[in-house]
Formats: C-alpha cells, structure tokens, sequence
C-alpha cells in the first residue's frame, strides 16, 4: 500500500572534529576500521551542530559487525583515536543507490 523508501545508511556514531582534520578521519576508516578491524562500506560527513563540527560516520544497515562495534564506543574514544592518526589520501565510491563510501 505504501511505497517506503529503504534506508540506504545508518549512523554509527558523530564526534567533534573541532581539533582535527578530515585526512585523520580518512586515515582512520582505511587504516583502523578497513585494515585492522576489517570493516567495510564506511563514509563520513561534517556538520554544524550549534556551532560545533561534528563528524558523523556512517555505514549500510545490513553491516552489523560495524554496527555493534560503535554501539560498544563513545563518542570521545572515537574521537580521540581520530586525533592520533596520520593524514590519509582518500577517495570516495558512490553507489547507484546513493550510498556514499570512503575507498582505501
């Protein structure tokens, strides 16, 4: 009857980024979760919460193993292990769907 629209991201979890720049965030997705933790299909994106820049990382509904790993963090564990990150290059991979996701 209704047509809903499938969600295609969920938020994992958001963390200031005042002190920080987005080659850490990138260094943090391709070396930490891609490389070590062996996650995939993670972006990000930055937005001002009154004032304050927030980064909001993000992943497909159906990546669980990410999912439960970010439910188990707070905010400012995440936060400062961004901060003790090498800049990455990265790029994003945008999906048919709309999905937007860093590439190591």
């Amino acid at each position: 009857m209704f047509n809903r629209k499938k969600k295609i991201s969920v938020d994992l979890i958001n963390f200031s980024i005042m002190h920080t720049s987005t080659g850490k965030i990138g260094g943090y997705i391709v070396e930490f979760l891609y490389k070590e933790l062996e996650f995939n299909h993670i972006g990000y994106r930055i937005e001002n919460i009154d004032g304050d820049a927030r980064c909001f990382l993000y992943t497909t509904p159906d990546n669980k193993k990410a999912i439960r790993y970010f439910n188990d963090r707070c905010s400012g564990m995440i936060e400062e292990k961004v901060q003790t990150m090498s800049n990455a290059p990265h790029r994003w991979d945008i999906w048919s769907n709309g999905f937007e996701e860093i590439c190591g």
